[in-house]
């Protein structure tokens, strides 16, 4: 079950940049198709979880 209770975008963003972080890399899609986007192509995406959001769509 994916519900990411905690998820907070711009917390997270700040806090690497005070820990001197330069570049974030992001797994929009991850290998076995899990998608933290909405997407027409699968029902296998973050808003079919109890979060029910586009996890990228909200920054």
């Amino acid at each position: 079950m994916f519900n990411p209770d905690m998820y907070d975008p711009k917390v997270w963003a700040k806090q690497a940049k005070e820990a001197g972080m330069k570049y974030v890399v992001l797994t929009a899609k991850h290998h076995e198709g899990f998608c933290l986007f909405d997407s027409k192509f699968t029902d296998y995406k973050a808003t079919n979880t109890p979060v029910g959001k586009d996890l990228l769509g909200v920054c």
